[in-house]
């Protein structure tokens, strides 16, 4: 690729505004031709940080133009011979704005390169989240309530509060006649019970997977009068759902806990496991249960939620060889840090960014595989979005890489595939 990079000043027939950068979204070029600019982002977003107003637009470079209208010029040719490359033209007359051009300019420069991009496609949001948020779009309106964080990026948050949606509500005070959202993590019997004497219109939207493990501990109480252990670290939001299904149930989170346990028969102990928490944190516990209690009993492996282990694999096959990763998401979310400090076991330079703009061309210096993850913070697209942008930074090929475990028996599909929800129920 660098044998074909050509680094020009070539007048132009832009006319910037005064104190303006125009930053080439394609340029005409003399002697390429029609070219486009994907990285065009990445340069505006660099000339604001030197503190330079930009404007966007197409370029004919090589024209007569205005006096001083020269445009700085990156290109190269890609893999199928097209042309590709960066643009700008400096205010005319202001040798600061020229400088300052000149200087992003060689930086994005420095960094053109052949790159392997890996595009984690696995989702950040699980099948029975996004059932609830597709729930709530549908009845969004003043008036209606969820009982639970909203579990998505900020810009589908506002939106949905702009349509009146109130999310975090606690049960107890929603007011009368108006519409209740059950979140995918369920809410305790006593809480649903209420809200349906007090006359809401209930929309539960509670996991399949969570309502199973529910089902689970009310018939080992039931049933078998067992100490029930539910097995999930505490900042899983359902756990606290699920263990309210029985009297006799106990949290669990780590092998030491088991130590703890006094059940008043040893025999009659069993579990249930938290959906949302990864199958490596949980057979340590079993293992640690079954040690302790030898006529243990639990659900069967069919019913383990594999939402969270598929997205821990993702992330890990994902960074396996980059040199960057790039985590997409808002910089206060816990999801995004979750992610990054994941993305950054393998050693991997990791920078989480909000917008395709945030990289910076240092970051990409020696960098021929760069990782891009997504977060439950990250607006929609924006994995996407940076991926068509960092292809304005030399020849690239895109691996889009998932994972998608499916339980079932060998040799065949389960009869329904994880990511299809049963119907919902709506009371009132």
């Amino acid at each position: 690729m660098n044998r074909t990079k050509l680094e020009q000043w070539i007048p132009s027939d832009a006319s910037p505004s005064s104190g303006e950068v125009l930053v080439a979204t394609q340029i005409e070029h003399p002697v390429r031709g029609q070219m486009a600019c994907p990285a065009a982002d990445l340069v505006g977003a660099s000339l604001r940080r030197h503190g330079l107003s930009v404007s966007y637009g197409a370029i004919v470079a090589g024209g007569p133009g205005g006096p001083g209208a020269e445009a700085g010029i990156v290109s190269y040719l890609d893999r199928d011979g097209s042309p590709s490359g960066l643009g700008a033209v400096p205010c005319p007359g202001d040798p600061h704005s020229r400088r300052l051009v000149a200087e992003v300019m060689n930086g994005w420069s420095a960094v053109l390169r052949t790159r392997r991009l890996i595009l984690d496609t696995t989702p950040a949001v699980c099948t029975g989240q996004q059932e609830v948020l597709r729930l709530v779009d549908e009845v969004a309106a003043p008036g209606t309530y969820v009982a639970g964080p909203s579990g998505t990026d900020p810009g589908t948050q506002d939106d949905l509060q702009r349509q009146g949606v109130v999310f975090g509500a606690d049960p107890g005070d929603v007011p009368a006649g108006a519409t209740l959202v059950i979140p995918a993590s369920g809410i305790d019997p006593g809480s649903a019970e209420r809200a349906a004497r007090r006359g809401l219109r209930i929309v539960d939207g509670t996991c399949p997977w969570v309502r199973r493990a529910q089902d689970e501990v009310r018939f080992r109480h039931a049933d078998h009068d067992e100490l029930i252990v539910v097995i999930g670290p505490e900042d899983v939001r359902c756990r606290s759902s699920i263990l309210s299904q029985a009297a006799r149930t106990v949290p669990v989170s780590r092998p030491a806990d088991v130590a703890g346990l006094r059940p008043a028969d040893p025999a009659a102990v069993s579990y249930v496991v938290t959906p949302g928490c990864s199958v490596e944190a949980i057979l340590p516990v079993i293992a640690a249960l079954r040690a302790r209690f030898p006529a243990l009993r639990g659900p069967h492996p069919d019913g383990w939620c594999y939402a969270a282990t598929d997205r821990l694999l993702a992330i890990r096959a994902a960074v396996a060889f980059a040199d960057l990763v790039l985590v997409c998401g808002a910089a206060g979310s816990a999801d995004a840090q979750r992610v990054a400090r994941v993305a950054g076991e393998r050693g991997a330079r990791v920078e989480l960014i909000s917008a395709a703009g945030d990289i910076r061309p240092e970051w990409l210096a020696g960098a021929s595989t760069v990782a891009i993850l997504r977060s439950v913070s990250a607006s929609p697209g924006l994995p996407e979005a940076v991926c068509a942008a960092l292809h304005g930074l030399g020849p690239a090929s895109t691996v889009r890489r998932g994972v998608a475990s499916m339980p079932g028996p060998a040799g065949r599909l389960p009869a329904q595939p994880l990511n299809v929800m049963p119907a919902r129920t709506v009371c009132g």
